[in-house]
């Protein structure tokens, strides 16, 4: 069995948590096929989307209805 990555450990957090508290509308992480975490993630609470870098963490300014227009984040 392979090792999940973050991405998946938080995804599955996320889905495992949402199956105990139905009511708590928690964020799924969207990760990539190769698991890393995907350049968009969107709160289903809000319907609003932003870009993140490569680790996860929130590009400022990027929030949108929808899905944004993400810039290329590399693995810097």
């Amino acid at each position: 069995s392979r090792v999940p990555t973050d991405c998946q450990k938080s995804r599955d957090d996320a889905l495992y948590f949402g199956r105990k508290e139905i009511k708590v509308n928690r964020d799924v992480t969207q990760c990539k096929p190769d698991g890393s975490f995907d350049d968009v993630q969107c709160s289903a609470a809000t319907g609003s989307c932003w870009c993140v870098y490569y680790n996860n963490v929130r590009i400022p300014g990027t929030e949108t209805q929808g899905k944004p227009s993400c810039p290329p984040t590399g693995k810097e």
